[in-house]
């Protein structure tokens, strides 16, 4: 009985702890602005999508923000 519970707080504690290191590297990797993922542009154009749709910015700052998240890459700057 103790060695059973022993061997299962052993386990747990390593898949809880591989957890928070596989979430701590996904963070890791959205943070960094070198990465470049789809994701994170994705997400800021939605942003901006919603801040134009409300009216707190002008067409022309939801293109400059489109372009930035874009890296520029389709818009030929």
């Amino acid at each position: 009985m103790f060695w059973d519970l022993l061997w299962f707080l052993l386990v747990a504690v390593y898949v809880v702890s591989y957890v928070f290191v596989l979430i701590f590297i996904v963070t890791d990797l959205f943070r960094d602005d070198s990465v470049g993922d789809v994701g994170k542009a994705s997400a800021d154009i939605a942003q901006a999508k919603a801040l134009l749709d409300d009216g707190t910015i002008t067409q022309g700052a939801f293109d400059a923000l489109k372009r930035k998240a874009l890296g520029n890459q389709y818009f030929g700057a």
